[in-house]
């Protein structure tokens, strides 16, 4: 039997017709950002990944009785790249463009996230929306979004703004004055300010750049796709049981909520 399943698959081999084997997710591929607070960071003392994506989904993982594999390796750029070509199987935190959509399925959002201007705390700066913004030079991440509409805004009225890879070059930056300002979640840049000890040199505006779900993505070439509405129920079960209340609140203080 087993001789003519093997002559078999030399036929169809030769004749270029396609093998189609099962696909299953037994086993999920994921990775993060590695410095969003409170969202998705590699905890710098114990080298272990913490925040609340990674709070759901070992909590969605012992739901479905599905093995995490938590890359904390891989940087941004890179993973967002392998991501797309299927070598990792989900982003634990990531917000939706439409860019993206093609290459990635989002679930429902588990978190929203609020992106603000940071700037010189002795500095006057005016800001409503994002107009106000194209008369000063700004800082944002390499690689980041924050969301279809400031993704839009920044290409279509060519933004002057720097794309750097850390905090620390954001902050720097400022501090020297080659910014006026620059974008940052809100509890992130807050909770580096404080580490930090900045919190007298600079301040955080009170309006907005962007107010963004927070989502799980599976890349399109992954057999974990099929994740995705079981996912999404487990979200909805979770915020209706509390749970995913409670995550939220072990990783963010009560008066930022």
């Amino acid at each position: 039997m087993k001789n003519v399943i093997a002559r078999l698959v030399l036929i169809l081999c030769a004749l270029g017709a396609p093998l189609v084997y099962a696909e299953r997710c037994d086993t999920i591929n994921v990775f993060g950002a590695q410095g969003w607070l409170p969202v998705s960071y590699i905890n710098e003392e114990t080298g272990q990944p913490e925040g609340i994506a990674y709070d759901v989904i070992r909590y969605a993982a012992k739901e479905l009785n599905i093995t995490l594999n938590v890359d904390t390796k891989t940087p941004w750029k890179r993973g967002v790249a392998s991501l797309k070509r299927g070598y990792l199987d989900l982003v634990v935190a990531i917000y939706y463009t439409e860019a993206r959509s093609h290459d990635f399925v989002y679930t429902e959002p588990f978190y929203h996230n609020e992106a603000r201007v940071f700037i010189k705390s002795d500095q006057r700066f005016e800001f409503n929306d994002l107009a106000d913004l194209l008369e000063y030079s700004g800082g944002i991440f390499l690689g980041g979004s924050y969301g279809d509409q400031f993704d839009r805004f920044v290409l279509e009225n060519n933004m002057p703004v720097q794309k750097v890879k850390t905090k620390r070059q954001l902050v720097g930056m400022l501090l020297m004055g080659r910014t006026d300002y620059f974008i940052l979640d809100y509890l992130d840049g807050m909770t580096y300010l404080k580490k930090e000890g900045l919190e007298s040199q600079i301040r955080v505006l009170e309006t907005p750049v962007a107010v963004n779900p927070v989502h799980f993505a599976v890349s399109r070439n992954s057999p974990c796709k099929t994740l995705v509405p079981d996912l999404n129920k487990l979200i909805a079960e979770a915020e209706r049981r509390g749970d995913l209340q409670r995550i939220i609140k072990k990783h963010v203080p009560v008066r930022d909520l």
